[in-house]
């Protein structure tokens, strides 16, 4: 939503009138931001590495380091499907 309203506030200060299209083009690009936010804030079924974001499902349940990066993982991690 920032996004729209900086967009708007620069529209306002130009020293003419932008082309009737623009303000409709200015919403889509705002709208398609706002849903990229909110799909990027959405938890993600299965556990993942804290330190590179690796998919832990599946290991050993003594596993104890990440197999990409090498980071500490819980034993919780460990056991999750």
């Amino acid at each position: 939503m920032a996004t729209f309203i900086v967009l708007i506030v620069a529209i306002e200060v130009l020293p003419f009138e932008p082309p009737f299209y623009v303000y409709p083009g200015l919403l889509l690009v705002s709208m398609a931001a706002l849903v990229m936010e909110l799909r990027a804030n959405q938890p993600r079924p299965g556990v993942y590495c804290e330190h590179c974001d690796y998919n832990l499902a599946g290991l050993p349940a003594d596993a104890t380091a990440c197999p990409e990066c090498g980071g500490k993982i819980g034993p919780a991690a460990a056991k999750a499907p």
